[in-house]
């Protein structure tokens, strides 16, 4: 086993981390963590999918650029949970039919390129990442003294890292692909590492709301 195959499957693997903190807390769950921990178990089985397509040496493209706007789409209706203001409320939820429009526009594009959807991924990544930022800069404003027990915060912490990461990788993308792939792979071992460290984050979220 290769030190490539060795950091998928540990990443993979630490995705169950925050789905099995979500499975002990389930009935604590309110709408937004319910459709977190839903996204959280989509990300765990479309990893599983694109890892095992990558280890057989097959094409696992098309299943990001199917996946990339239910991801968006997930993602923002958490985020449209924990806004206070209907103008952002409403701009987060039309958000998700221009991106999902995005997305189509940039399949049929690459549709005949090799090369990966850096523009709907880079796009999703870079909106997730302001968002997740405003909502902690607003729980930083209203919530001061309990941010360490609040979930939305863990969480948006976790999404932040994750996906602000994952920005600087997707518009990268295409260019790594001109590097030796020995190189090329650094970027994305880096954000195998910090997508393991937000899998615990956001199992801290869930275990926010655990009581013995």
């Amino acid at each position: 086993m290769n030190i490539l195959m060795a950091i998928g499957y540990a990443t993979v693997a630490a995705e169950l981390i925050p789905i099995y903190a979500g499975y002990k807390v389930r009935d604590a769950l309110d709408r937004p963590l319910q459709i977190m921990l839903a996204y959280l178990i989509s990300s765990f089985l479309t990893d599983i999918l694109l890892f095992t397509l990558s280890v057989r040496g097959v094409n696992n493209l098309w299943v990001i650029r199917l996946y990339t706007p239910f991801e968006f789409g997930l993602i923002m209706l958490v985020f449209h949970y924990w806004q206070k203001e209907s103008t952002i409320r409403r701009v987060i939820l039309w958000s998700i039919p221009v991106f999902l429009s995005l997305a189509l526009l940039d399949s049929i594009v690459s549709e005949h390129s090799a090369g990966f959807n850096a523009v709907s991924k880079a796009v999703s990544a870079i909106a997730i990442v302001i968002i997740s930022s405003y909502t902690l800069f607003q729980l930083r404003l209203s919530n001061t003294e309990r941010l360490a027990s609040d979930p939305t915060m863990w969480i948006s912490v976790a999404t932040l890292l994750h996906f602000g990461v994952g920005a600087v990788v997707y518009v990268a993308s295409n260019l790594l692909m001109l590097f030796p792939k020995e190189l090329a792979l650094i970027p994305w071992t880096f954000k195998a590492i910090t997508h393991t460290a937000a899998s615990v984050i956001f199992a801290k979220g869930f275990l926010c709301l655990w009581t013995k």
